[in-house]
Protein backbone atom coordinates (compact mmCIF):
# COMPACT_ATOMS: atom_id res chain seq x y z
CA UNK A 1 0.00 0.00 0.00
CA UNK A 2 3.14 2.06 0.88
CA UNK A 3 4.64 1.53 -2.28
CA UNK A 4 1.69 2.45 -4.63
CA UNK A 5 0.84 5.30 -2.50
CA UNK A 6 4.57 6.50 -3.75
CA UNK A 7 4.44 5.68 -6.79
CA UNK A 8 1.06 6.64 -7.21
CA UNK A 9 0.78 10.08 -5.90
CA UNK A 10 2.54 12.10 -8.31
CA UNK A 11 0.09 11.25 -11.17
CA UNK A 12 -3.20 11.89 -8.87
CA UNK A 13 -1.50 15.17 -8.74
CA UNK A 14 -1.40 15.66 -12.18
CA UNK A 15 -4.53 14.18 -13.09
CA UNK A 16 -5.87 16.71 -10.12
CA UNK A 17 -4.79 20.34 -11.87
CA UNK A 18 -5.25 18.52 -15.26
CA UNK A 19 -7.82 21.06 -16.69
CA UNK A 20 -9.84 19.22 -19.39
CA UNK A 21 -13.05 21.83 -20.67
CA UNK A 22 -14.62 18.43 -22.87
CA UNK A 23 -15.05 17.07 -19.57
CA UNK A 24 -18.18 17.36 -17.26
CA UNK A 25 -16.43 16.11 -13.72
CA UNK A 26 -13.35 15.73 -12.36
CA UNK A 27 -10.91 12.17 -12.20
CA UNK A 28 -9.24 10.34 -9.90
CA UNK A 29 -6.96 7.20 -10.09
CA UNK A 30 -8.64 4.09 -9.43
CA UNK A 31 -6.56 3.09 -6.81
CA UNK A 32 -7.80 -1.29 -6.91
CA UNK A 33 -6.10 -1.33 -9.91
CA UNK A 34 -3.30 0.87 -8.87
CA UNK A 35 -2.40 -2.00 -6.31
CA UNK A 36 -3.26 -4.92 -8.59
CA UNK A 37 -0.34 -3.05 -10.67
CA UNK A 38 1.74 -2.94 -8.31
CA UNK A 39 1.56 -6.18 -7.28
CA UNK A 40 1.87 -7.53 -10.96
CA UNK A 41 5.54 -5.04 -11.27
CA UNK A 42 7.34 -5.69 -8.44
CA UNK A 43 8.40 -8.94 -10.48
CA UNK A 44 9.57 -6.50 -13.15
CA UNK A 45 10.74 -3.81 -10.35
CA UNK A 46 12.65 -6.22 -7.71
CA UNK A 47 13.88 -9.64 -9.91
CA UNK A 48 14.08 -8.33 -13.30
CA UNK A 49 15.62 -4.92 -13.08
CA UNK A 50 13.67 -3.01 -15.23
CA UNK A 51 13.05 -0.11 -13.40
CA UNK A 52 12.22 2.26 -16.33
CA UNK A 53 10.13 0.01 -18.15
CA UNK A 54 8.14 -0.89 -15.20
CA UNK A 55 7.37 2.36 -13.95
CA UNK A 56 6.82 4.08 -17.30
CA UNK A 57 3.71 1.55 -17.67
CA UNK A 58 2.60 1.65 -14.30
CA UNK A 59 2.46 5.55 -14.91
CA UNK A 60 0.69 5.06 -18.04
CA UNK A 61 -2.05 2.36 -17.04
CA UNK A 62 -2.40 4.90 -14.04
CA UNK A 63 -3.33 7.81 -16.71
CA UNK A 64 -5.23 5.78 -18.87
CA UNK A 65 -7.73 4.14 -16.04
CA UNK A 66 -9.25 7.45 -14.06
CA UNK A 67 -12.53 7.30 -12.47
CA UNK A 68 -14.89 10.07 -12.68
CA UNK A 69 -15.50 11.80 -9.51
CA UNK A 70 -19.39 12.56 -9.24
CA UNK A 71 -20.67 14.94 -6.77
CA UNK A 72 -23.18 14.24 -4.11
CA UNK A 73 -23.60 10.35 -4.74
CA UNK A 74 -23.64 9.62 -1.23
CA UNK A 75 -26.39 6.93 -0.23
CA UNK A 76 -26.75 5.42 3.02
CA UNK A 77 -26.08 2.11 3.57
CA UNK A 78 -28.10 -0.48 5.85
CA UNK A 79 -26.47 -2.62 8.05
CA UNK A 80 -27.71 -5.20 9.62
CA UNK A 81 -27.91 -5.13 13.64
CA UNK A 82 -25.72 -8.11 14.82
CA UNK A 83 -26.14 -9.91 18.14
CA UNK A 84 -23.35 -9.74 20.32
CA UNK A 85 -21.16 -13.24 20.65
CA UNK A 86 -22.33 -13.59 24.60
CA UNK A 87 -25.54 -14.52 22.86
CA UNK A 88 -24.27 -17.13 19.75
CA UNK A 89 -26.46 -20.34 20.01
CA UNK A 90 -24.65 -23.13 21.34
Amino acid sequence: MNMCAILAHPIAEKIRTKKNSKRKHSRKINRTHAISLISKSCVGIFIKRKFTQCLAYFDKTLINTTEVVRPNRKFPRNHKQQKPMNYKPL
